[in-house]
């Protein structure tokens, strides 16, 4: 059905200016038409980069009935919060854990598994610092046993998490390089009959509320596939990324750049410089205002407010408002209270800098807590495993950097990289950037930036 037309009237009799009551009921005309055309418009499907569905171990309809106490102390109680209703869920399991180690376990059909295998745990506020969630599969009731540990320091964090592991994963693609450790005499080869959680520190209350943290178990997944994506952002606007660009834009492929406004004509990239590389396609985000010590977790929230509202102000006003909705965390820095007053200034996506992949076919588990690894200290090989991971996973691996150093002279590709942490020679950013486009070209990867992140993904 057609909409009924809304009366604007731009200017009076002749061309006559509009008197303010005027203009106050043609604003209020344009704000209802605004608002009918978004409710008639449908909202756009977006497919996650899905390619293939997942097998359901667990989808916890029966969660008390299912998972039982091995050791420790836990309670254990269904609940309707914190549900993976997206998934078709309607319960989860609600994990309060009270001693430093504690286990709970359920029985499966004799599955062998295939691809990766995700279990979706929700954590009700930061973690403790020395917190760990470590994953068992055995075959024969933990006799022997697969186990992989995921730990505050390099995976977990409040919200969703997504704890995924690919049952190839030989440590060369996994985030904390270790592979899945073998107990006794088995595989992923072998058929699984169970499942087991243990928790570590998990008594302790959370850094953040100092309340105690409760856990959700969500469901258990196997075999879900989606488009392996690279997403390449650089830090802090310095003025190498210029070539940076360059080098990239020759293989057609896309970034994304994190700026310090500061930084911007101040000893970094010019502002014509960003400008054509956002006009090219590439994205410009929020860095905030934050300087060499950046950690605005530990600051007030009017020094938050002003770090991330002022560069966001600084990105419109300069004609970057694509990407002004996400925020690269300053110095990997972030907990529940600022990521709520980041929800402030409409910051959708934010990235950190814990090493994990962001698997996306089921839905993006925690976009303002979004992983990466950093090139700083890495070797070519190491960040051509990164692209690796991505392929393994198919997921989305974002790598970061900051600046280049050397030239097509001088190092090699391939060798140390820089001591300085923040560097990279040209010669590997050369190599890397004509892997990605093998890999592209082959069709087994694509580089992508935050907007197609956007654009694909349900946040």
């Amino acid at each position: 059905m057609a909409a009924t037309p809304i009366p604007l009237t731009l200017r009076g009799p002749k061309g006559s200016r509009l008197t303010n009551t005027e203009l106050d009921t043609n604003f209020g005309n344009l704000s209802r038409a605004v608002q009918a055309v978004e409710t008639a418009t449908p909202p756009l499907f977006k497919r996650n980069y899905w390619k293939k569905l997942a097998t359901v171990l667990d989808n916890m309809s029966a969660a008390t009935t299912n998972w039982t106490l091995f050791s420790g102390t836990v309670t254990l109680a269904n609940s309707a919060s914190n549900v993976l209703t997206q998934l078709g869920h309607s319960n989860s399991l609600k994990i309060d854990v009270g001693t430093s180690f504690a286990r709970i376990q359920r029985t499966i059909p004799a599955t062998v598994l295939t691809g990766t295998v995700d279990i979706w745990v929700y954590i009700s506020s930061d973690p403790p610092a020395t917190a760990s969630v470590n994953v068992m599969y055995s075959k024969d009731g933990f006799v022997t046993y697969m186990e992989t540990p995921f730990t505050t320091a390099q995976y977990l964090r409040s919200g969703w998490n997504r704890l995924s592991v690919n049952v190839a994963e030989d440590g060369s693609t996994w985030s904390n390089g270790v592979a899945p450790a073998a107990t006794g005499s088995t595989s992923f080869a072998a058929a699984m009959t169970g499942i087991r959680l243990n928790f570590g520190n998990f008594e302790q209350a959370s850094p953040t509320t100092g309340l105690p943290v409760s856990l959700y178990l969500g469901g258990i997944f196997h075999g879900g596939q989606g488009q392996a994506n690279v997403l390449l952002n650089w830090d802090d606007a310095y003025a190498s990324q210029w070539d940076i660009f360059n080098i990239f834009r020759a293989r057609e492929l896309t970034g994304s750049l994190s700026v310090i406004p500061s930084a911007v004509g101040g000893g970094g990239l010019t502002l014509a410089q960003l400008r054509t590389i956002y006009d090219w396609g590439w994205d410009v985000v929020n860095h905030t205002l934050h300087g060499t010590a950046g950690n605005i977790a530990s600051d007030s929230d009017s020094v938050v407010r002003t770090k991330i509202g002022g560069c966001r102000d600084w990105m419109l006003t300069n004609g970057f408002s694509r990407t002004a909705n996400v925020l690269v965390w300053p110095e990997n820095a972030y907990n529940d209270r600022v990521t709520a007053i980041a929800r402030e200034y409409g910051i959708t996506i934010a990235r950190g800098n814990k090493n994990r992949i962001t698997r996306t076919h089921s839905g993006i588990d925690n976009p303002a807590r979004l992983g990466s690894t950093d090139l700083g200290g890495k070797t070519l090989a190491q960040a051509k495993k990164l692209l690796d991971a991505a392929e393994l996973y198919s997921g989305t691996q974002i790598i970061s950097g900051h600046s280049m150093s050397g030239s097509a002279a001088s190092p090699a590709a391939g060798g140390t990289p820089p001591a300085n942490g923040l560097d990279w020679y040209y010669n590997d950013y050369i190599a890397l950037a004509d892997d990605i486009a093998a890999r592209v070209t082959a069709g087994t990867l694509s580089c992508i930036n935050y907007s197609q992140l956007m654009a694909n993904c349900r946040i």
